[in-house]
């Protein structure tokens, strides 16, 4: 038997234990001619097996991959909400400073008529007195 057959033998025996099946005794009658060889690598194969058993993850490390995973998921809502904040921010300030110059506007109005009415009115009064009456000849 070559190469290639062995390993596939094995490569059964292999995929047998992992499903919690032992056919090594099934595979040896089928090869008798392999027997010793792979008698030996089953024997092999189900050691490691027995000494390879899962290993759930404790439950220090799940807590704590928990707590990062929602701190993570926190940030990643706060980096999206950030550009709308940015947005926001920058059209609150577009319309109080366009409120700002509005007001500006109107006020800057209001003190110019102010002076207008005030020179005004001194004007007036000068223009009063300096005017004399035109008498008829």
């Amino acid at each position: 038997m070559s190469d290639p057959q062995l390993a596939e033998i094995v490569h059964q025996h292999a995929e047998a234990l992992k499903d919690e099946r032992d056919i090594g005794e099934e595979l040896l009658a089928a090869h008798p001619e392999q027997r010793p060889a792979l008698a030996d690598l089953f024997d092999i194969a189900g050691r490691v097996k027995a000494a390879m058993e899962p290993i759930g993850p404790g439950e220090n490390f799940a807590a704590q991959l928990r707590r990062q995973l929602l701190h993570e998921a926190r940030l990643l809502k706060q980096q999206r909400r950030q550009p709308w904040v940015w947005f926001a921010l920058g059209m609150g300030s577009m319309v109080y400073l366009f409120s700002l110059f509005a007001v500006s506007v109107r006020f800057a109005w209001w003190l110019f008529g102010l002076v207008a009415l005030v020179a005004g009115w001194r004007k007036r009064a000068d223009m009063a007195e300096a005017r004399q009456p035109v008498r008829n000849r």
